[in-house]
């Protein structure tokens, strides 16, 4: 069965009581609290139309993700090699992450930056760019549930075969709610 982790980022409003983590390509701010709360450790799963899926260690770092660009499986801090769907080769090389935690609002947000892929198809075409997701919501009382709104910004590049900007958004877009169900 193929192992799927993932998630973005956020903004939080409330000031930062300090870093943890910061291992593994992501650093982890928690405020209210001394540490991030082990209830959120585990694997948080969207509906599969969606394709997010991140996997919280007990310190809030994220030791593995499946990205809203197709699912695509990420470790943060690790360049991702994969087939592409129609042949040839996907890269990911994602930037540092930031997971925040606000305990008074019960906020939890991820921000995932990529900072370059290539997605290589048969037939000299291709798709490169650079993205920033940032995921951002309330966690429910019992800890199962996170519902998150989805905002982007990218820059895209197609080659059909010629370059072509496909998109350049340089500040956030709210895209979607996406609901994140915790499995474990």
């Amino acid at each position: 069965m193929r192992n799927l982790f993932l998630f973005l980022g956020m903004i939080s409003v409330a000031a930062m009581t300090g870093c943890q983590g910061g291992k593994r390509g992501v650093d982890v701010y928690v405020t209210g609290r001394e540490t991030f709360p082990k209830e959120l450790a585990g694997r948080w799963v969207a509906p599969s139309q969606d394709f997010w899926v991140f996997e919280f260690d007990r310190d809030g770092t994220i030791s593995g993700a499946a990205i809203g660009m197709g699912g695509v499986e990420i470790v943060p801090g690790s360049i991702s090699k994969f087939p592409a769907r129609h042949g040839g080769l996907g890269v990911f090389q994602p930037g540092t992450w930031t997971v925040r935690y606000d305990e008074e609002s019960r906020e939890l947000s991820v921000e995932v930056i990529i900072e370059h892929f290539n997605l290589d198809t048969r037939g000299g075409h291709a798709l490169e760019g650079s993205t920033t997701d940032l995921l951002i919501g309330p966690v429910t009382a019992d800890y199962s549930t996170w519902e998150a709104d989805l905002f982007s910004k990218e820059k895209l590049t197609a080659f059909i075969p010629e370059a072509t900007t496909f998109s350049d958004i340089s500040e956030f877009e709210f895209k979607k709610k996406v609901v994140f169900t915790k499995e474990n």
